[in-house]
């Protein structure tokens, strides 16, 4: 990364203000705090007139704005509303910003430049339903304050009308004009002419870091749950709605979408395909805890960037647990559970975290991917999540492992959950208490959808996994590297040979269950 400024005085979670620039010898802490520093760029406001320090004083209570030497020393200065959101917010009072801004590096400058996304909102728009984007947008992240949370405005109208950045050292704000044909942005371009520049106008260091919004991404899920359906009478009787599976592992709130990188979201084996950038979403049958559909928008900033795909399954066909019911499943796993309790009591200072639930559209039915971390919670402080162990569900069969191959060689019917994992457990397969992950079809077969290849060539387990482990290795070694190219071509041979593992050993047998091949549906 060609970072050439690391330090940020305009971001997420830093005080309410500081005083910074002050001539003479740095008195400003950079990293640790053993070497200081002087800021030197363009942001804050001076502090050299007595008003001005009398006036922040008096805004702050803070009477050492005045007293204090540091505070009146030469070249002192003052930055405040340092927040991105509230930056923008400042500026294009207009806009509603989105939840979550990310930094990014910018390649052309080389600081770290925050970006966000500004929506334009009206609330009388004609033939269409007034809706609070505060519910719109509600989700476990903001419900635990780990996001901002959208003012509780009734609206009908929602357009990603502006991406905007903010400079992280010089707090520079600039606003870009993502949508071109969004009247509501060019009536206030107009009233405020200039503050808005035109797309062409952002760099390709900055273009290439766009990424689709978070929070329309929520405010379309849940307005197609009830809109997709064509049928007057069904829709009258509120028959075929979806509804936003709740966070497993926080019930009460909405699961959040989350980004992957992965194969279009086909279902597809393909090991052609692309590696494609997307937020993704799973939607449940209403008033049941059973997959109805597969949301995915193309989020790479190109032809097909802001496309929505949807998979849904075919009507009477056999169900598909959701992942309130997976969580479940894995929570009630012996093997699983019996190393949760070891790592959250070893030494009584640790903790065992469990991360994002994916839900990922493979071989024709759904693959469930969930890390396990773990955290040390005494000592100093400062420590972060370890990646300890990989959870993969696939048809009625559990895979545990500490990577990912290791998880998906436990999806084989006869090997045990658990089974490269030496030091936890007995060995035995849990599996064999009969849980299942999906109820039984009435189907004898199951069909990958249109467009996957076809079965790959005969090749025993173990090669499959030696296979997978060492593509593995590369892609972890890519990561390293930090070449792209690398990456690209890493992931795809990882996604290839997975697509493979499941295909020739991972599907439930016929006698067993089977799973309906998901439709995929664009929707715009």
């Amino acid at each position: 990364i060609a970072l050439k400024q690391p330090r940020v005085y305009f971001g997420e979670l830093l005080p309410e203000y500081s005083i910074v620039g002050a001539s003479g010898s740095p008195q400003e802490y950079d990293g640790n705090g053993s070497t200081k520093v002087t800021y030197e760029g363009g942001g804050g406001v001076s502090l050299g007139n007595l008003f001005t320090r009398l006036a922040f004083a008096v805004h702050y209570k803070q009477k050492n704005l005045v007293l204090n030497d540091k505070a009146s020393a030469k070249g002192a200065k003052i930055i405040f509303n340092r927040d991105p959101r509230q930056i923008v917010s400042k500026v294009a009072p207009f806009l509603k910003v989105d939840r979550d801004p990310y930094p990014i590096v910018d390649s052309q400058s080389g600081d770290i430049v925050w970006m966000g996304d500004g929506y334009t909102t009206a609330n009388n728009y004609p033939h269409s339903e007034r809706q609070s984007l505060s519910s719109l947008t509600s989700d476990s992240l903001s419900q635990n304050d780990k996001t901002a949370r959208q003012p509780n405005d009734s609206i009908n109208y929602i357009r990603n009308s502006v991406k905007a950045t903010v400079d992280a050292y010089t707090g520079k704000i600039t606003l870009y004009q993502w949508d071109q044909s969004d009247p509501v942005l060019k009536a206030w371009m107009s009233v405020f002419p200039g503050i808005v520049k035109p797309k062409a106008d952002m760099p390709t260091s900055i273009l290439d870091h766009v990424r689709y919004p978070e929070d329309l991404f929520e405010v379309q899920r849940s307005t197609l749950a009830m809109y997709h359906i064509n049928n007057p009478v069904v829709f009258y009787n509120v028959g075929d709605k979806w509804t936003v599976p709740q966070d497993p592992t926080d019930p009460g709130a909405n699961q959040p979408p989350y980004y992957v990188l992965a194969g279009p979201p086909t279902g597809s084996t393909n090991s052609a395909t692309t590696t494609q950038f997307q937020l993704t979403s799973p939607m449940n049958v209403n008033n049941s805890t059973y997959l109805a559909a597969y949301m995915s928008v193309d989020s790479n900033p190109g032809p097909d960037y802001g496309k929505i795909t949807v998979l849904r399954l075919p009507a009477h066909s056999s169900a598909v647990q959701g992942p309130e019911q997976i969580h479940n499943v894995i929570t009630g796993n012996a093997t699983i559970t019996k190393d949760i309790s070891l790592f959250n009591s070893v030494g009584g200072g640790s903790s065992m975290i469990q991360g994002n639930l994916l839900t990922l559209p493979v071989g024709g039915s759904f693959l469930y991917v969930e890390p396990l971390y773990n955290q040390t919670s005494n000592g100093s402080g400062g420590t972060y999540p370890i990646l300890v162990r990989v959870i993969a569900v696939y048809g009625d069969k559990i895979g545990y492992g500490a990577t990912l191959a290791n998880a998906l060689s436990d999806i084989v019917q006869g090997n045990p959950t658990g089974s490269t994992i030496s030091q936890v457990g007995s060995g035995t397969n849990d599996n064999s208490s009969g849980t299942s992950t999906q109820p039984p079809s009435p189907s004898t077969s199951t069909s990958p959808p249109a467009g996957s290849s076809p079965a790959p060539p005969a090749t025993s387990q173990q090669a499959l996994v030696n296979r997978l482990n060492a593509a593995y290795e590369k892609l972890t070694s890519a990561y390293s590297s930090g070449d792209f190219a690398k990456i690209g071509e890493a992931q795809q041979k990882v996604n290839s040979l997975v697509a493979q593992y499941l295909q020739a050993f991972g599907s439930p047998s016929s006698s067993k269950s089977s799973t309906p091949a998901p439709n995929p549906k664009p929707t715009g």
